[in-house]
């Protein structure tokens, strides 16, 4: 039973970048690594990415990282025959799922990190709280999920299709109820000028 239910389970969190998957971390690093040296065990993908206390220079007056493509790193900076450069990191990239900054941070920077998590195996011990998804969808996503698994695996298809409707109607009530933390503002698109990012207009 357990691995129908992880099964929906991380079925469920890898479909949205769901709030309750959202953590925030302060990165450190040892001063030669690009990689830092106290990722979190659950980190999964980048949200954004700042230099904690930055001052102003070069026009940079914010310290927000900015992602870019390994390949393009490759390209435009990796190759240099004069070797990476130790500073306050601009970008981050990725070598297969191994996070890297770019220069590579001095032992005096921390980055301030919003991430994606991974969710952990859920065990039968687990109590209410483990479970990240939030409580009111644990029947409509998690049990639903498992079972239309179950029912396929028996070649019962009338009532998999059943439980797999159910399963996807309880993932779009939870993406309302995603959508509905704040009702301060409205969200909006922020404009981003080309030159912040060194982009050409």
């Amino acid at each position: 039973m357990m691995f129908a239910v992880n099964s929906a389970y991380w079925d469920a969190c890898g479909r949205e970048e769901w709030p309750f998957l959202k953590k925030s971390a302060t990165l450190s690093f040892n001063g030669s690594s690009s990689t830092p040296s106290n990722l979190p065990s659950d980190f999964h993908a980048v949200i954004a990415a700042q230099v904690q206390g930055f001052a102003t220079f070069d026009g940079w007056n914010d310290g927000t990282i900015r992602s870019e493509r390994y390949d393009d790193m490759l390209a435009n900076y990796l190759s240099s025959g004069s070797g990476i450069p130790v500073d306050q990191p601009r970008y981050f990239y990725f070598i297969g799922t191994q996070l890297n900054f770019y220069p590579i941070p001095p032992s005096t920077s921390t980055v301030n990190m919003v991430y994606v998590a991974t969710p952990t195996d859920l065990l039968s011990t687990d109590v209410e709280a483990t479970i990240l998804i939030p409580k009111q969808f644990h029947r409509s996503v998690l049990l639903n999920g498992a079972l239309y698994r179950l029912y396929a695996m028996e070649d019962d298809t009338d009532l998999a299709a059943g439980f797999q409707n159910f399963y996807e109607q309880g993932l779009q009530q939870m993406r309302h109820w995603a959508m509905k933390l704040q009702f301060q503002r409205g969200d909006v698109i922020h404009q981003v000028e080309h030159d912040r990012y060194g982009y050409d207009a």
